[in-house]
């Protein structure tokens, strides 16, 4: 048996059915083949309208409004439905009132499940008297766990609805193709266009990375998003921002985990098909890592050092299709494009401010004319030292910078202090003595010298644990802070200070030799004496010098010891 819609109440268009009364004047015979007709010539003129340029949801309304002139309904709602959240957003209406519209989203709220059909459904809605409304529910675009749907409202009771509906799936069938396919890229334009409204707005970093998140969010239908910049460099998470539900469990993984995580396969993106059983995601929440399945990740270069991981995650199990993953890898790249200017701008100024700091130490050093320049000597032997042994050139250039700050904290030291180095007393020793913390507290504020800071510190410990500030031995040093001790200790030695006398260069190695497993690092110091013999020109220093035959241990390496 047909299923009629069977109401009184309904309110068809003052226009009437003419295809159905009158078919012969579309030329047909069958009132179903005109109404075929009509939907065709709609959706026909819709699509022509598209691809004149025509805005699509500019193009949905006028196609809610001639298929209900066509249905002789009384009106039409145009609708975006999702799931994850639930949720049903008026996009257009005709021939409904404005006041009304919160009623229609309440009722279909209620009834979302009867929304998402893949074809047109009758749907019969009461309102709060009682009074059935006949309405047809048509799905125009299923697009990343949304849907729009067109909800024709008060169709005739006069109307066959599965004839309705079966004409409507056939046309939307045939000729449904070309409005599906606008609508998913006017998504993708949106969320483009509002990533380039805060490229060009010169947004901060956190302004960029959380619009990215939202919009990426909200296009896929997901229940969140997180973007995070990693640091490889330094092997740390530098920023991170979230959209949606809050994951903690993924969003408070280590930059290990999450290295393992999303480590790009040949086509770029990460695909964890149901999180709720991959054991390196932590399990934080008490419901919150059962709450969702899969996740899309993108890794994407930034700057040098630098990148981006864009993870799309949701409640349900997803298999994207070819279209999400080059959304997915265009808003990154768009996104990376972002965060390079805003993030060269920083470290430009960043920059300028390190300059600015290293030049003041440098000035500090300039007043004494026995230690004018040792800051850089040092930060030279550093340099090389730390690629002899086997370092990377940006570690390299952390010491480098290390060694020309190290001995800023002497800002904080009496002038009458420093000019007795080798003929202090126990007294004036002390203060000397807390120049390296001094320094590492006047950096600590300075985040992007993070790095520099333990070196600055703990650049007079010794390996034996006769140094300070702390006493520490051995490999509880830092490296860096080793390699610093060292070059500055030769430093020293060869450039000599008013209580110290200078010594050439064998005589600086034969010493570097004896203190070498005592106050020094002996792998640093083998190092260190592989530039001076084999490269003295990368540091500065003359071949010839080398040739001088040291002589017997002279009386002011006792003075040297206090100081070292």
């Amino acid at each position: 048996m047909r299923r009629m819609f069977s109401t009184a109440e309904s309110t068809p268009s003052s226009t009437g059915c003419c295809w159905l009364e009158n078919p012969t004047k579309f030329g047909c015979s069958d009132p179903m083949t005109a109404m075929n007709d009509r939907l065709t010539q709609v959706l026909l003129e819709t699509n022509r309208s598209i691809d004149a340029g025509a805005d699509v949801l500019e193009a949905m309304d006028v196609l809610g409004r001639r298929m209900s002139e066509v249905l002789s309904a009384g009106g039409s709602l145009l609708l975006q439905v999702s799931l994850f959240p639930v949720a049903v957003r008026p996009l257009r209406r005709q021939g409904i009132a404005s006041r009304e519209i919160g009623e229609w989203i309440e009722r279909m709220s209620v009834r979302i499940l009867d929304c998402i059909s893949e074809e047109p459904i009758p749907l019969t809605i009461e309102d709060e008297v009682g009074n059935r409304h006949p309405c047809i529910v048509v799905p125009v675009v299923q697009h990343t766990g949304q849907w729009v749907v067109l909800l024709v409202v008060d169709v005739p009771d006069r109307l066959d609805c599965d004839d309705c509906c079966l004409a409507l799936r056939s046309v939307f069938g045939t000729y449904g193709t070309a409005l599906r396919v606008a609508w998913r890229y006017s998504r993708y334009f949106d969320v483009f266009r509002n990533v380039s409204a805060a490229i060009h707005a010169e947004e901060k970093t956190e302004t960029i990375l959380h619009t990215i998140v939202r919009q990426a969010s909200e296009a896929m239908a997901a229940k969140g998003c997180i973007f995070w910049i990693v640091d490889d460099d330094r092997c740390c998470i530098q920023h991170l921002a979230m959209h949606g539900f809050s994951y903690t469990s993924l969003a408070s993984v280590d930059y290990e985990t999450l290295c393992r995580l999303f480590r790009p396969n040949g086509d770029g993106l990460v695909l964890i098909e149901d999180a709720r059983y991959e054991s390196r995601i932590p399990d934080l929440e008490r419901l919150g890592k059962k709450r969702v399945r899969s996740i899309l990740g993108v890794p994407v270069s930034i700057v040098d050092g630098c990148r981006g991981i864009l993870a799309v995650y949701f409640g349900q199990a997803k298999t994207p299709v070819p279209r999400e993953i080059d959304f997915l890898k265009a808003l990154s790249e768009q996104g990376a494009l972002a965060l390079q200017r805003a993030m060269r701008y920083d470290r430009n100024m960043l920059e300028t401010f390190r300059q600015t700091i290293e030049g003041l130490a440098l000035a500090i050093e300039a007043k004494d004319a026995t230690t004018h320049g040792h800051s850089q000597k040092v930060a030279t032997f550093c340099r090389a030292t730390a690629l002899e042994m086997g370092l990377g050139e940006k570690q390299a250039e952390m010491l480098y910078r290390a060694g020309l700050l190290h001995d800023i904290g002497k800002i904080g030291i009496q002038d009458r202090h420093l000019g007795k180095l080798g003929a202090l007393n126990a007294r004036e020793f002390a203060a000397i003595q807390k120049h390296p913390q001094i320094g590492a507290s006047i950096l600590q504020p300075l985040t992007f010298l993070d790095d520099i800071v333990p070196l600055v510190k703990y650049h007079h410990e010794r390996f034996d644990g006769s140094g300070y500030p702390e006493g520490l031995h051995g490999e509880a040093i830092p490296l860096g802070a080793r390699i610093l001790a060292a070059c500055d200790c030769f430093e020293t030695m060869i450039s000599g200070r008013i209580f110290i006398e200078s010594v050439s260069l064998p005589e600086a190695i034969e010493k570097l030799r004896q203190m070498a497993g005592k106050t020094l690092d002996p792998a640093v110091v083998d190092a260190l004496i592989r530039v001076i013999e084999h490269h003295p020109e990368d540091i500065h220093l003359s071949r010839d010098a080398l040739d001088v035959q040291p002589p017997e241990t002279p009386d002011w390496f006792r003075h040297f010891q206090q100081i070292f």
